[in-house]
Order: structure tokens, then C-alpha cells, then sequence
């Protein structure tokens, strides 16, 4: 496993959803392959650098987490490295992280998360618990939160709906 990894979320709205089939974008959440991925021509995805996971953060604070939520939300803290290009939902603002601000023990602090929705902390968080968590010798997937998931179906239908109009 590599020291770093980028992803984006499968909600971007830089994702062109006429170019990537819902095949290619179930592949990408399955394997967060950005070549699974097209995106609009004018816009750029908000991209997630994601560092491993100390096993000391893993094990104590991490895995002491009482639900999976929580612990998504912990692995976001310990693993993003820099966010780029993230739009704020209500204000539009951008984020550009070099350096996102960290506490103490080295996580994000629960202010500078606050301006992300639960449902990314969920996805990007997953992400990164599930590549320290397993670790490089053991192949695995990833899987969407069950409301990313829902959601992801819901639009997936809603186009299909559309296309047949």
C-alpha cells in the first residue's frame, strides 16, 4: 500500500453523469479507480489525499469508536492529508487544504470538520479506515455507507428515468 491515496466522493458534481455509466461509477466505489470516472469538462472534483493511519490512532481512539459512523468519521480526522477544490453546500466557499488543521493528537479538529456533511465524513472516512485497516497484504473493496449507497441508487434511477423520457 502506498504512504498515499487520492479519491474523490461519488456525489461530485464534477462527475459527468452521462459519460460514466452507472456501471463504471458502482466500479469506482467498489475500487475507487479514477479511471472508472469522466468529468465535466469545466468543472474539477474536490480530491481527497488520504495518508495511512497510525496504529496507535487505529487501535485506541479509532477502534474505541461506539458506532461505524464515528469511526469514519475518526479514520477523515487521522487521514486526510489536503483537500482541494471542496465547495462549502450553503456558501460555496472553496476549501484547499494544504494542510488541514490538526489538534493535538494530530486530528483534524472537530471546527474544521464541521464544514463537511456527515454523508462525505462517511464515504472519504470509510475509505480510510478500510486502507489502514486492512492494510497492504490483505485484498479488499470498499463499500458505501448505506445513505451513500441509497442515494447513489436514487440518482442512478432518477437518470435512468429521465433518458427514457
Amino acid at each position: 500500500m502506498s504512504k498515499h491515496f487520492e479519491t474523490v466522493s461519488v456525489h461530485d458534481p464534477a462527475i459527468d453523469h452521462d459519460a460514466t455509466t452507472p456501471k463504471a461509477l458502482r466500479e469506482f466505489a467498489e475500487t475507487r479507480d479514477l479511471s472508472k470516472l469522466v468529468f465535466l469538462k469545466n468543472m474539477q472534483p474536490a480530491k481527497y489525499l488520504l495518508g495511512e493511519i497510525e496504529h496507535s490512532l487505529m487501535d485506541s481512539w479509532i477502534m474505541g469508536a461506539s458506532t461505524e459512523h464515528q469511526q469514519a468519521k475518526r479514520a477523515f480526522q487521522c487521514s486526510v492529508q489536503s483537500v482541494m477544490n471542496y465547495a462549502q453546500q450553503e456558501s460555496g466557499v472553496r476549501v484547499n487544504w494544504e494542510e488541514p488543521p490538526r489538534d493535538k493528537v494530530g486530528a483534524i479538529t472537530d471546527e474544521a470538520l464541521a464544514r463537511f456533511p456527515p454523508v462525505l465524513l462517511a464515504e472519504i472516512g470509510g475509505v480510510a479506515f478500510r486502507r489502514s485497516f486492512f492494510g497492504p497484504t490483505i485484498k479488499h473493496g470498499y463499500v458505501l455507507p448505506p445513505l451513500s449507497a441509497a442515494l447513489l441508487v436514487e440518482q442512478i434511477g432518477r437518470r435512468a428515468d429521465a433518458n427514457q423520457s
